[in-house]
């Protein structure tokens, strides 16, 4: 393995990465972790800090609106990579306020992944790791691993992977369509004028 070691977790440091590894040739990605993006060292929770004092109001409600879309690219050249990227993330206890006979409790309801609220399930497949080493697939768009725990996962779920990714036949290249006489249209009262064929940038 290569290694890319960052100190500075800003989005767009993340993205510049998953960027050179395509132009690099590498035909997979492993990000260690993805939850640095959000909680690290200019990470999105500390830019939201930073824009909301040069804003001079400290509204960060209104720093969000310069942070999520950072978040949202580097999530997005994830999905839209020529390569396959598998991303780890921290997790933490996630809780709920709940209305009981005694009013309002706070209950542990599981893990969550350090991120933002949904971000895990743009993946195509996620799995949760316990502390038992067990690994309980929460979604996946691989039949072969819809719903399935495994034990100390390791060339078992590599091999199922494996199998998936290579599944299918390379596409073969379509044929450029071929160029079109324009044709004469009407425009307004009655003038003639010249479309551009149909391919021809706007």
């Amino acid at each position: 393995f290569d290694t890319l070691m960052l100190t500075d977790f800003h989005p767009n440091n993340y993205i510049a990465a998953i960027r050179d590894a395509v132009k690099a040739g590498y035909d997979g990605l492993i990000i260690d972790s993805a939850s640095h993006e959000w909680s690290g060292t200019n990470g999105c929770l500390e830019l939201v800090d930073i824009y909301a004092r040069r804003n001079r109001s400290g509204n960060k409600w209104a720093a969000w609106s310069d942070v999520t879309p950072l978040h949202t690219a580097f999530i997005e050249a994830i999905l839209q990579s020529e390569i396959h990227v598998f991303a780890t993330f921290r997790s933490k206890m996630d809780t709920v306020q709940v209305e009981t006979d005694k009013g309002k409790e706070i209950r542990k309801v599981g893990m969550a992944p350090i991120t933002r609220d949904g971000s895990e399930y743009e993946f195509d497949i996620v799995g949760d790791l316990d502390i038992e080493h067990r690994m309980v697939i929460t979604k996946s768009r691989c039949p072969e691993l819809t719903d399935k725990v495994f034990r100390r996962p390791g060339t078992d779920v590599a091999a199922i992977l494996q199998a998936w990714l290579s599944d299918g036949a390379t596409p073969k290249p379509q044929a450029q369509p071929k160029e079109q006489a324009a044709s004469p249209t009407v425009g307004k009262e009655g003038e003639r004028v010249d479309a551009p064929p149909a391919d021809a940038a706007h």
